[in-house]
């Protein structure tokens, strides 16, 4: 059946309401100034959007061949932003246009272990291939990561 939180917690009766918003529509300056909040960690400004509620799936344009808002956290590893991102519910396995994805950039470009675990715990997922048929623990093995990381991205998932 139920349980009457209110009733449980002592307080009576508690009346919930449930707002659901749509995202707003963000115009090409605010879509470029949330990817620049993105890619240089400026966190207050990211929450700020995502209060907005700007939708954290966005395809943004960036001189950089458009990837999305997590994949830039990601690959540059600003752990916050990047939970920021998760948090308002970022597809954690949105690739760039070579449909590389969060993961595989975290791999590549730094190797950091609490933004590989991060991207695990949401799911992200190890064998998902980009165009050329690289996966996460592929790109761990051809970028000189540990054995100990490797194994530890299978036991992971």
């Amino acid at each position: 059946d139920h349980l009457d939180w209110g009733a449980i917690l002592g307080l009576g009766s508690l009346k919930l309401d449930l707002v659901v918003l749509d995202f707003v529509e963000l115009t090409q300056d605010q879509s470029l100034h949330f990817a620049d909040a993105v890619q240089e960690g400026r966190n207050d400004e990211v929450q700020e959007l995502l209060l907005m509620p700007a939708d954290p799936n966005i395809d943004c344009v960036t001189a950089f061949n458009d990837p999305p808002l997590l994949w830039l956290a990601a690959s540059r590893c600003l752990l916050e932003t990047a939970g920021l991102l998760l948090e308002a519910r970022a597809n954690v396995n949105a690739g760039d246009p070579f449909k590389c994805t969060p993961l595989c950039a975290a791999v590549t470009y730094h190797g950091d272990w609490d933004m590989i675990q991060l991207l695990i715990k949401a799911d992200a997922d190890i064998l998902l291939a980009d165009d050329f048929g690289r996966t996460a623990l592929w790109c761990a093995a051809n970028h000189g990561r540990s054995s100990r990381k490797r194994g530890a991205l299978i036991a992971g998932h």
